[in-house]
């Protein structure tokens, strides 16, 4: 593993606890699916049956599917610490981060080193799963109350893009990048930071107070006692023999005045290789009075060893106590079988758990075989009692195997693959957008990320030049051997996309003359990724407009929750009918000949559109689609006249007189039914005292509707 020094305004490198041991992007993604589905759950009273337990006192004791009290060894140890924090944290000496270095990206498998995989989908495909998205029922959670930059404004992870975590309090928002963490008001305003946990938890013995913080941070509110909670881990090498989680929790409401109460707690004092990967922190009430924190992470030694659970003595740390007690238990690939990731349930809002309530953990796999169709959701209880320690247990077993397996509606497990985490499929290639941006961020310094956002912001805003065919095959060849000659090795899918964006390769040379000539192929596939996204979004736009059109023009068209008889404006029915057959009029050419002075009259308008449609659609065939067609209107002798004209072949002199039989038609068979003059004939006489004329020669079919102004 090769290290790299940074420096902290360089936003090109991503720490290695940012990106180098997990991929936060993704496991969030992981973290909230699995919140979804406790809350799911829960409403469903799955945890009252899978996981059925007893109401305990301050032993918290369940009864139901679980192992007794006693059966299983736990891991009894204590922090180290406090180390008071009694200084506000705007006076901190500024201690620098650790040295970034080469990410290593750890999961329950060994995967890829994020190269692209070997599959891809259309856009076609993409768009229709975009578009299904549509129909689904709008949610009715409210909007943010309030949205500002936080910590990637100023980049003061020295991250690009930067993994956040924060919380939110009643006077303040706590945000923890990597690497530092800085406080806001509840209006955005930054109160003090960026902190490094290098100086924050500078005090302390050991890699949290020697430097060595890696990152991996998590902040949260304790809304039961009104205090702050700010961990990450900390050790001087992987692989190593010194891994710590550092934790630090307010003595007060306020994060920033504090006083703080800092703790260490070494990961596994029995097996001291191995690291604690992704820690994820959670609050639970029980065990009955103070409640724990619990907090879970992956074991690498370096490869995948299992899932180590801890539960922390909330209310000896929250007093500032020395060596709260800790029980921990590790939970063996045996216990897991294809999980990893355990993530504990964590009590916000709402009503809390009742008294003797154990925690619970829940995961899915994450197995050998990519893309693999999961059905199944596993469950932990963790009995804690800090009381008499060894009558804690976790799962059952001595392996600790979860207390249910919990049947779901299947879905496809998508956050690793064999390339590891480049799993976002781009449009018709078989690259996956993650590949480069993890790519980038180990190639590029800040002053080529900046050269390479202008140049994506300079490409965004051109649009598809109006080429001909041959030119714009012609552009299309110079950019791909352009591309191929400078190592973008599917170059020919590439550009099609920085054609109809107006680029050429004189500006690709230019946009890339400040990038390492390493980092070409990975920033220009990057690129015409976000034109590929922005042209899809386009359509996207286009098609909900144009849905939006068609179903005013169907209200319109039927009259919707309106009476049958009343006056009408008779362009709006024109013009709903040229809408809905709008998919027929793309090849032609529709002239309107409107006199917008003509009155409204009195008329069943979901009639008379029925009588636009047979006619215009009966002018479209005529022209078989690619002719011209002119609708007009006009105000004559008390009558509204409405005109359809064709420039088609024009109906044959010696079936003109036979137009208005029923079942006669010109078209060919199963095409026509020679009802639809017939129909519009009645319309317009019997029901609205008009009449229906027509005329015809080669190239010019005319047809006319007279409708008396005061109606029938």
């Amino acid at each position: 593993m090769k290290k790299k020094s940074a420096s902290q305004s360089a936003p090109a490198r991503r720490s290695l606890g940012e990106g180098g041991f997990f991929n936060l992007r993704v496991l969030i993604g992981l973290f909230v699916f699995l919140a979804g589905v406790f809350l799911a759950l829960l409403g469903f009273g799955a945890f009252s049956n899978a996981l059925a337990q007893g109401k305990g006192t301050k032993n918290n004791s369940s009864t139901t599917n679980q192992a007794s009290p006693g059966t299983q060894t736990p891991d009894v140890v204590q922090m180290v610490g406090p180390v008071r924090l009694e200084q506000d944290l705007r006076s901190l000496p500024y201690v620098a981060p650790k040295p970034e270095f080469e990410e290593r990206i750890l999961t329950r498998y060994p995967r890829g080193t994020g190269q692209a995989g070997d599959y891809g989908t259309s856009g076609l495909a993409y768009v229709q799963g975009l578009l299904k998205s549509l129909w689904r029922p709008a949610p009715t959670m409210p909007g943010p109350l309030l949205t500002f930059e936080g910590g990637a404004e100023t980049q003061f992870c020295g991250c690009a893009p930067p993994d956040s975590d924060g919380d939110v309090g009643p006077n303040h928002y706590v945000e923890a990048i990597n690497v530092a963490f800085k406080v806001f008001d509840k209006n955005g305003n930054g109160l003090t930071g960026p902190i490094t946990y290098n100086s924050f938890f500078a005090g302390l013995p050991g890699p949290c107070g020697s430097s060595q913080n890696d990152g991996d941070p998590f902040v949260f509110y304790d809304h039961l006692a009104d205090r702050w909670v700010i961990t990450d881990f900390a050790f001087p090498s992987f692989p190593g023999s010194s891994f710590w989680e550092c934790i630090g929790v307010s003595q007060s409401p306020d994060p920033v005045a504090g006083p703080w109460a800092l703790y260490a707690l070494q990961i596994d004092p029995a097996n001291i290789t191995q690291l604690g990967d992704y820690p994820k922190f959670a609050l639970w009430n029980n065990p009955q009075p103070g409640g724990a924190y619990f907090f879970t992470v992956n074991l690498f030694n370096p490869s995948f060893q299992g899932v180590r659970a801890f539960a922390l003595d909330r209310a000896a740390m929250l007093a500032g106590q020395p060596n709260p007690t800790v029980i921990a238990f590790t939970v063996p690939i045996a216990g897991l079988g294809d999980s990893y990731s355990m993530v504990a349930a964590t009590f916000r809002t709402g009503t809390a758990p009742p008294a003797g309530r154990d925690e619970f953990l829940l995961d899915v796999d994450s197995p050998l075989n990519e893309n693999t169709t999961l059905t199944q959701v596993k469950g932990w209880l963790f009995h804690v009692d800090f009381v008499t320690p060894t009558n804690s247990t976790l799962g059952l077993t001595a392996n600790h195997n979860p207390n249910a397996l919990i049947t779901v509606n299947g879905f496809v497990e998508a956050w690793t693959n064999a390339a590891n985490f480049s799993i976002v499929p781009q449009q018709g290639t078989s690259d996956k957008i993650q590949t480069y941006l993890c790519n980038l961020s180990k190639l590029l310094e800040g002053e080529h990320w900046q050269s390479l956002l202008d140049a994506a912001q300079e490409a965004a805003e051109g649009k598809n030049p109006d080429l001909d065919h041959l030119t714009r095959s012609d552009r299309a060849d110079s950019i791909a051997n352009w591309l191929d000659s400078h190592g973008v090795s599917n170059a020919w899918d590439l550009a099609p996309t920085f054609v109809n964006a107006g680029l050429d390769s004189a500006w690709l040379a230019k946009a890339t003359a400040q990038l390492p000539p390493t980092s070409y192929a990975d920033a220009l596939c990057w690129l015409e990724a976000r034109l590929n996204l922005k042209s899809l979004v386009g359509q996207i736009e286009q098609s909900t407009g144009r849905i939006g059109e068609l179903v005013k023009a169907v209200k319109s068209y039927s009259y919707m929750d309106q009476s049958p008889m009343q006056e009408i404006d008779i362009h709006e029915g024109i013009e709903s009918t040229l809408i809905m057959l709008g998919h027929k009029l793309k090849n032609m050419t529709v002239i309107r000949a409107f006199d917008r002075s003509i009155p409204r009259i009195p008329a069943y308008g979901s009639e008379l559109n029925q009588v636009w449609t047979n006619l215009i659609d009966n002018a479209i065939d005529a022209v078989k689609g690619t002719g011209k067609i002119c609708v007009g209107t006009s105000f004559e002798h008390d009558q509204v006249v409405v005109e359809i004209v064709d420039d088609g072949p024009g109906i044959p002199p010696e079936v003109q007189s036979r137009m208005l039989e029923p079942f006669f038609t010109t078209k060919s068979v199963g095409t026509g039914t020679g009802l639809g003059l017939i129909i519009s004939n009645r319309i317009v006489g019997d029901r609205h005292g008009g009449e229906i004329e027509f005329e015809s020669k080669p190239g010019e079919t005319r047809f006319k509707v007279r409708l008396p102004v005061n109606g029938k």
